[in-house]
């Protein structure tokens, strides 16, 4: 297979975490893979003790959104260090989370990497099932009806920019997924995409 170049986005809780794992346990099974999840090197940056990471909490405790610089700078970091041969394929997991952030995911993919045809995975879902999502599954601590509506908020306005921003790119391949299909279907859907492409 030759190396894929995959951002996988949508807002919280449409799925894209279980359809990334599902994506490595099938068509990428035994493919040497590049997955950078910005939300988990976010999460771990946290328990530093710089006095950006005690920053970062502060952020965090006021509800606020983390700055574009900071997750640039870890997913930055965590591509370079990773990508050794330029043979892997790529994986980028819910992020870009805006539309400075998508400009510089851009310039990372195709100046600096020269990736051939790289490709978004846009899953779709309502304000009213996300919503009923992370209200009701609870996976995260602000998966709280208070919790989601900023979450919700945050995602019009700022990731829905990064994700028209890559639909009106003739560089990439987009792809709107229903993501509120059954798990299995959206799986299919996605493979049929990856098949093809």
């Amino acid at each position: 297979m030759s190396p894929k170049t995959i951002i996988v986005m949508g807002p919280s809780a449409a799925g894209k975490g279980t359809q990334i794992t599902r994506m490595l346990e099938g068509p990428f099974s035994g493919e040497d893979v590049v997955y950078i999840a910005t939300g988990d090197l976010v999460r771990k940056f946290k328990e530093g003790s710089s006095l950006a990471a005690k920053i970062s909490r502060e952020i965090d405790d006021k509800k606020m959104r983390q700055p574009d610089y900071l997750a640039i700078v870890l997913w930055g970091n965590a591509i370079i260090e990773k990508m050794r041969t330029g043979k892997e394929h790529l994986i980028l997991d819910g992020f870009p989370r805006s539309l400075p952030e998508a400009i510089m995911v851009d310039t990372m993919i195709r100046l600096h990497f020269s990736r051939k045809d790289p490709m978004v995975i846009n899953l779709r879902a309502s304000d009213e099932v996300t919503f009923d999502r992370m209200v009701n599954i609870r996976r995260r601590a602000d998966d709280t009806p208070e919790g989601a509506r900023t979450r919700l908020s945050w995602f019009k306005k700022d990731v829905v920019p990064a994700i028209e921003f890559f639909r009106q790119n003739e560089g990439y391949l987009f792809f709107d997924v229903n993501g509120e299909q059954n798990k299995d279907k959206v799986t299919k859907d996605i493979n049929e995409i990856l098949s093809i492409f």
